[in-house]
Parts: C-alpha cells; structure tokens; sequence
C-alpha cells in the first residue's frame, strides 16, 4: 500500500467497556453502575482519532479479530476520519477489549481482557506505507516490529515518534534500545520515566532519556503540565486546569496535539501548549476520544485560554 499519509500509527485497537459507578468498589465490595456504554479505544487507536478530528490524513496499522467486535471496531475508525486499508483481520480472532470502572471523581481501574491487536512479526509490516507518510508514531507494539518499523522510517528521513506507553517501558532501556535509537520524539509519562531511569525530577530524567538516543523528550506530568527536551534546553508548559470527568486517553489526546504541532513546525512550548489543550479538552468527556476538538476549536480553546 503507497502511503501519502501525514501520520502512519503502529498500535492497537481495542474496546472499551465503560462502567460509570459513584465510588469504586472496595475488596468483597459490589456497587451498582449507573451507566454502561462502550467505546473504541486502544492507545493507538485513540491517537489516530484526535489526528484524524483535527483533519490530518492518518493510516493505522494492527490487528482486529473477525469478531463483532473487530467489525464495529473497523468501522468507528473509518467514521473517525482514518484509514484501515492496511489493517489486518486474523481469522477466528477475538479482538481485544478492556473493561473500565469510572467513579464521580474520575477516578478508574481498568482490566485489560487481551485479544488481537498488535501485529506480530515483522514481515506483517506495510513498509511502503511506514517510508511514504511524514510521521510514524508507534505506541503498543511487539519491540521486533516496532524496531522495523522505526529503523526503515528513519532511514527513509521520516519523523519516528515512539510512545511507549506502561507495559512496554518495563522492558528496560536496554530492550527499547533499537527503537529509541531511530527515534526522533519520545513521550512518555513521568512514571514510566522513572521506571526507565529512576525516581529522580522530571528534568533529570528527561535530560538522561535523551542520551539513550531520541533528539527530543516530551515527559507529561500530568495535573503539573509537561516537559520538552531538545538539544535547545528544557522547556515547560502547565496543564489546563478543567473539571475533571474521565482522564481515559488524556495522554493519547496530549500526543496527538503534539504531532499536529510538529507537523505544522510549531516551537516546543507551543507543542507542549497544543498537547495540554487536547489533553484538556478530552478529560471533561466521556470515553477516550470523547470531545476531541477539530482544528478551528482547538485554535479558538487555545486563544480564549492565552486571553484569560
């Protein structure tokens, strides 16, 4: 597949089944939901659906199963706005799912039911697709492919962004090392910093990051803003403060935010700023892409915040 993409996500796709309860549950404990709706999720996925909403052209690459799920799936991102001619469909697959306790406070659990979502080898790559688009973002993937993935981009004199996300950063500096050394843009959280690198400050960890290989280290602290690293220095932004209703796919909002703005060549405070206006916008909706903004209402969010 010959890619014009701006944005090529290597990632999964999964849904998310929403419970909204007033409190959670303690052990031995059972509280009734006042609510259940499902939503499509998955980090990757959720990426896709900001880009998409604020009219970048964006390709997805991961699996579903032929499942009811695996069809519905298909069809919200294709709603979104994004392109899943590369995706794969595995045959007597069960697409992967989540469930998701959400209380008042947007406080939440989730338990991750698995399923088909990440590609497996690397011959199941589209690299044609990867080297003709500007942008691959990689978020869950299996290290192999995800360094396939972002080698050939990087040797091709594309943008690799690398969003390792919770279960991927616990394997070490040392087993992410061939993806972060074709990496341009890393993001990561501040604790899956510190599982990196150590408990130490946001700056600290964001300095020692980059030595591993990414030019620029972008590290969310959540309520506190986020950090961006580049041979330039440090710069930070704050966070929006917000009412609060579900932080589900804040960070994927943040991210998305962040490659519309390098793609329109924006400083790294004003990518810091776009990410934190996504991220804010998001967390007062329901389900992790709900409320993502469009283009025209995310510039005018951002004005009406720099005019208070």
């Amino acid at each position: 597949m010959v890619s014009n993409f701006d944005v090529v996500i290597l990632g999964a796709a999964a849904i998310d089944h929403v419970a909204r309860v007033a409190r959670l549950p303690g052990v031995d404990e059972m509280v009734f939901a006042d609510e259940y709706t499902r939503y499509a999720g998955g980090s990757g996925a959720n990426i896709a659906a900001g880009l998409a909403k604020l009219g970048r052209s964006v390709a997805f690459l991961g699996k579903t199963g032929d499942d009811e799920v695996g069809r519905w799936l298909e069809k919200e991102m294709n709603v979104s706005g994004i392109d899943t001619g590369a995706m794969t469909t595995v045959a007597g697959g069960k697409s992967a799912s989540c469930f998701i306790a959400l209380d008042d406070q947007g406080n939440r659990v989730i338990y991750a039911l698995g399923g088909s979502a990440l590609l497996e080898n690397v011959d199941e790559l589209d690299l044609p697709l990867i080297t003709g688009s500007r942008v691959i973002c990689i978020s869950d993937a299996y290290i192999p492919v995800a360094a396939a993935a972002a080698t050939a981009a990087r040797i091709n004199g594309k943008t690799v962004f690398f969003i390792p996300g919770g279960l991927m950063v616990t394997h070490g500096l040392k087993d992410l090392d061939p993806i972060l050394k074709s990496t341009n843009v890393l993001v990561v959280s501040r604790n899956e910093a510190n599982i990196l690198v150590g408990d130490c400050s946001p700056n600290e960890v964001g300095l020692s990051l980059r030595e591993a290989g990414p030019e620029i280290v972008v590290v969310t602290l959540g309520a506190d803003g986020a950090i961006f690293v580049s041979e330039k220095g440090i710069e930070m932004v704050s966070a929006i403060k917000t009412s609060v209703m579900d932080t589900t796919g804040a960070g994927d909002a943040f991210t998305a935010g962040l490659i519309n703005a390098y793609l329109d060549d924006l400083s790294g405070a004003d990518a810091l700023e776009m990410g934190c206006a996504m991220a804010a916008i998001k967390i007062s909706h329901f389900g992790a892409t709900g409320g993502l903004p469009n283009k025209l209402e995310l510039e005018r969010f951002i004005e009406m915040r720099n005019s208070l």
